[in-house]
């Protein structure tokens, strides 16, 4: 009795060190997608890292530790877009519930706004590109990402943490290396341009989240 308590307390000593651990890893990612945010001309409106706000979330949404921390800490003060060729517009948290639409709550045949049947509750819409959803799974620990092109999701990161941490890569690798210029004068993305991408995304995701990555902003 006395060993099996101990393999249990053992196990959840690992967990929470486990969820510590990644929480410290989202921090980092976030105050890193914000340093690079803000991309004179090309990046509309603000994104700042702060400390902990107090925020009320509506009950129409479902919050992790991860997705709840994620709006606590980056302070838009609106949709705040990415520009350039990596267009994605991140929800603020006031227009969270009504970025569902279209989504999670879609209209019947009579016009009503019902739920979506092949909607999970787990399911929440943090962004979109051109009206393709970024979606975060809240009920998996870390929070697995998502994209969702014409209701085709696959995955694009096993982590917010990590998505935010290739994106900022991807972000800070167009702005220096290639000075906001990914395309070429027929607007065609440059093929050096495609090639440093993927490796900075090889560098820290597995294959199929690298595919999942340049599904989602450059099918």
């Amino acid at each position: 009795m006395i060993d099996k308590l101990w393999s249990i307390n053992i196990k959840h000593l690992k967990l929470k060190t486990v969820l510590r651990e990644s929480m410290k890893d989202l921090e980092c990612s976030l105050q890193k997608f914000a340093n690079i945010f803000g991309r004179d001309g090309f990046d509309i409106g603000t994104i700042k890292y702060q400390e902990k706000s107090s925020i009320k979330y509506p009950v129409e949404i479902p919050f992790s530790d991860e997705l709840l921390f994620f709006y606590e800490h980056l302070d838009l003060s609106e949709n705040a877009i990415v520009g350039g060729d990596l267009f994605l517009q991140i929800n603020m948290f006031s227009n969270l519930v009504g970025s569902q639409y279209g989504w999670k709550w879609v209209k019947n045949i009579d016009g009503a706004i019902v739920k979506s049947s092949i909607w999970q509750d787990a399911w929440v819409v943090i962004g979109n590109k051109s009206g393709d959803a970024l979606i975060v799974d809240v009920s998996i620990s870390p929070n697995v990402v998502y994209g969702s092109i014409l209701k085709d999701r696959f995955k694009i990161a096993n982590s917010l943490s990590r998505f935010f941490d290739v994106f900022s890569d991807w972000m800070e690798c167009e702005l220096v290396d290639f000075d906001m210029e990914g395309c070429d004068e027929d607007l065609n993305l440059k093929p050096d341009f495609l090639e440093r991408l993927r490796f900075l995304a090889e560098e820290k995701l597995n294959s199929d989240e690298v595919d999942g990555f340049f599904k989602y902003f450059f099918s």
